[in-house]
């Protein structure tokens, strides 16, 4: 009995490998064997927001800004009437700023720019309130137009493209 038994076991396990590689023949034949190729890779990695090291934007200066420096002279030139330099203080409050947003930015990087520019209180502030809300990984890249009156949730919706 115990021969029989044995053999019942050895019978099944070799006719359930059979089936299996039947199975798998049969399921292989309608996979087609083909890969994506580097450039389709690239392609579908730059929708999903990668950026190549060499695509990498100039670093901002220390105010924040991306531009040149004006000249003094000018500046000098603009301030000789005493009315205009107070009307310009007024404008300086109520115009918008622009914040490019580089690809590649990370939250951190784009709440120290706006605390540079004096658009929110403190950065890890703005920061935590992008966490907060959920908005973290959501930061659109390109240019924006913020008053300085723009309380930090309004400007983190700007940013975010809500």
């Amino acid at each position: 009995m115990k021969k029989f038994y044995f053999r019942n076991i050895l019978m099944g396990m070799g006719m359930g490998t059979v089936l299996t590689s039947l199975i798998f023949i049969i399921y292989s034949a309608g996979i087609s064997d083909s890969q994506i190729s580097k450039e389709e890779v690239m392609e579908r990695a730059k929708q999903y927001g990668m950026v190549l090291s060499s695509e990498v934007f100039s670093i901002p200066n220390e105010d924040g800004s991306m531009e040149s420096k004006p000249d003094s002279k000018a500046l000098a030139e603009e301030g000789k009437d005493g009315n205009d330099v107070t009307e310009e203080k007024e404008d300086e409050l109520t115009k918008e700023i622009k914040v490019k947003i580089p690809p590649g930015s990370t939250s951190k990087i784009v709440a120290e720019d706006l605390f540079r520019k004096g658009l929110v209180d403190s950065a890890e502030s703005f920061e935590a309130l992008l966490y907060k809300m959920g908005l973290e990984g959501c930061i659109q890249i390109g240019e924006f137009a913020i008053t300085r009156e723009s309380e930090p949730g309004e400007i983190a919706r700007v940013i975010c493209g809500l």
